[in-house]
């Protein structure tokens, strides 16, 4: 049996969710984001 981790791409306060979103949609990410408290 094997693991994979998903690449994180990147970390936002919570507070930068709507900035997370905009790199989403404009693609300046790759792997996933993280929204922290």
């Amino acid at each position: 049996m094997s693991s994979s981790r998903p690449h994180i791409g990147g970390s936002y306060a919570l507070a930068d969710a709507a900035r997370a979103h905009r790199d989403i949609e404009s693609r300046h990410t790759s792997g996933k984001l993280l929204l922290t408290p």
